[in-house]
């Protein structure tokens, strides 16, 4: 493990892409996340997070590996959900990275509540799908596939299940209708909402014993969802290049494979799920908040539960009842076939490869505007 460490082409590429990011690339989170008015994406926070994150997440995982036990597993009985020691982590890690940041978002914008609470829905979103990205795109084209068990062995496990979850769904018949879906939809709300729990009693924790500095361990929950999203959209994107028939459908592969896994963008189930769990996680940390801040943070962070809770239902609605038309018709440039096929060496690698790069780039651009549109309508609601 520690040889395929100093020989990884993709852990060297993260590296200097990073450094190089750090030359020419400002930090604009110096004093803290803002909400930015500018329409152009020339001083957008939410796309420095994401691109920081995509970079700097397998450089975390390649740790989290080296320190964690990738196959110990707890139940947490309040929520009951299982969270690998993996993910325990690999979450601590990104509390590290990003406890500053958070520290200055909340001193910075502290005298409004309002403000503070639709700041921190869009950097932990940024976070989270930064997350997600890096991993969907080292699954999808790194040429190692022993290594990649090896990296993400619970997380490929927990993604095969619900890739035979999926087709489930898709699979639904008339007959079926609307029972087998109804049923699929309370799972989905469940699953979400148990990690959204998690996320809240963290948060909750957070607010009370530290008024919110400790906030950012919400990601040793959420990260949970962030990688799971990964190697479920990695694999969809690996297996179809994979089966490509030639260079234009590997080229396809990637976003045919996004458009699959998120649903339809804006109106997909991922989005919303993922903002769902830090939109919990963070009001919770407000109803803790209010014990050191006054009576209206609190009644502001519940608020933002209410608005997680009713996301997390509009996700699995979407999951069940919208997205899978798109994603039938798909079927004939993806695979679900729930296994990691290797394809270093094909005709159609360096094609896929491409088309995955050309793809994460518009995902990650698509994904900072969701962010910043929706964080708008948080600021009229809340």
């Amino acid at each position: 493990m520690i040889g395929t460490l100093l020989t990884d082409p993709y852990l060297a590429l993260a590296i200097v892409l990073r450094a190089a990011l750090y030359v020419f690339w400002t930090n604009p989170l110096k004093d803290g996340y803002h909400i930015v008015r500018d329409k152009s994406f020339r001083h957008s926070e939410e796309l420095y997070i994401l691109v920081t994150t995509i970079l700097e997440v397998y450089l975390l995982v390649w740790l989290t590996s080296l320190i964690g036990p990738a196959g110990t597993t707890y139940t947490i009985p309040l929520a009951d959900v299982d969270i690998s020691m993996w993910s325990v982590v690999l979450g601590l890690l990104l509390f590290g990275r990003w406890l500053l940041a958070n520290q200055r978002t909340l001193y910075n914008s502290d005298t409004d509540a309002r403000s503070t609470l639709v700041r921190l829905a869009g950097f932990y979103t940024s976070i989270l799908f930064g997350v997600g990205f890096s991993v969907a795109f080292v699954i999808g084209t790194h040429p190692d596939t022993a290594l990649l068990r090896d990296l993400f062995q619970y997380h490929l496990t927990m993604a095969f299940y619900f890739l035979s979850q999926f087709q489930a769904i898709l699979g639904l018949t008339i007959p079926q209708l609307p029972r087998a879906a109804v049923d699929h939809t309370v799972l989905l709300f469940k699953n979400n909402a148990g990690l959204s729990l998690g996320a809240g009693v963290i948060g909750l924790g957070a607010g009370v014993a530290t008024a919110g500095l400790l906030l950012p361990l919400i990601l040793v929950m959420a990260v949970n969802a962030g990688v799971l999203f990964g190697a479920f959209t990695g694999i969809l994107i690996r297996n179809s290049i994979g089966i490509a028939g030639g260079p234009l459908e590997a080229l396809l592969a990637g976003p045919v494979s996004y458009l699959s896994s998120m649903g339809l963008l804006i109106l997909g189930h991922t989005f919303h799920e993922f903002m769902a769990i830090m939109l919990v996680g963070i009001g919770a940390c407000f109803v803790g908040m209010g014990l050191h801040k006054g009576v209206r943070r609190s009644v502001r962070g519940a608020w933002f539960v209410v608005i997680g809770i009713t996301q997390i239902g509009f996700a699995a609605f979407l999951e069940v009842w919208i997205n899978p038309p798109f994603i039938n018709w798909a079927k004939g440039y993806i695979t679900l076939e729930p296994r990691l096929v290797p394809i270093a060496g094909t005709d159609q690698y360096m094609a896929g490869v491409l088309g995955e790069m050309i793809a994460t780039v518009g995902i990650v651009v698509v994904t900072t505007w969701m962010i910043r549109w929706v964080t708008y309508q948080l600021e009229a609601i809340v």
